[in-house]
């Protein structure tokens, strides 16, 4: 006996289409997944701020100044 005695391959195939429709439809919940520049990562990716500019980082070190006024604070976007 073959396999098409047991299943009608019409009805299998739009049921399949028919769950993906509504998978597809119904996917909404899609989670964002927030990412930290860490040493390790910083060149891999390219982040997106809030503004929707994408960037990436690059690591310098340097040394900080002893003179506190001269040390800028970037507010968080």
């Amino acid at each position: 006996m073959s396999l098409h005695h047991y299943i009608s391959f019409k009805y299998f195939f739009a049921s399949f289409l028919l769950g993906l429709l509504f998978t597809s439809i119904l996917d909404s919940d899609k989670k964002k997944i927030l990412l930290y520049p860490t040493p390790k990562i910083f060149q891999q990716y390219f982040f997106r701020d809030q503004t929707k500019k994408c960037f990436t980082f690059y690591q310098n070190e340097i040394q900080c100044p002893f003179d506190k006024s001269k040390i800028n604070q970037i507010p968080v976007q």
